[in-house]
């Protein structure tokens, strides 16, 4: 088999889990409305505790998700371990 030949099959698999990730994500962003408005038929219902009318939306372009996995050591932690 020729490098060209590699390289299209190579190209097709590529296309292929694009579509994939590409649905997967059409499928999330319809979950994520479907949670949007059950949340907010929620919050209309003063019998839902925690639900309320106050609760602060994220704005729809805030890209924070306010997840802090601990990514950002602080230096001094890598520093002791110079040591």
């Amino acid at each position: 088999m020729s490098n060209s030949e590699d390289y299209n099959q190579l190209a097709d698999k590529l296309d292929e889990e694009a579509d994939a990730l590409s649905e997967r994500g059409d499928r999330v962003d319809e979950h994520i409305g479907e949670v949007r408005e059950d949340f907010k038929r929620k919050r209309a219902d003063p019998n839902v505790p925690g639900a309320t009318a106050e609760w602060d939306e994220p704005d729809e372009d805030d890209d924070s998700d306010g997840d802090d996995n601990g990514d950002d050591q602080d230096e001094d932690e890598d520093e002791d371990e110079d040591d």
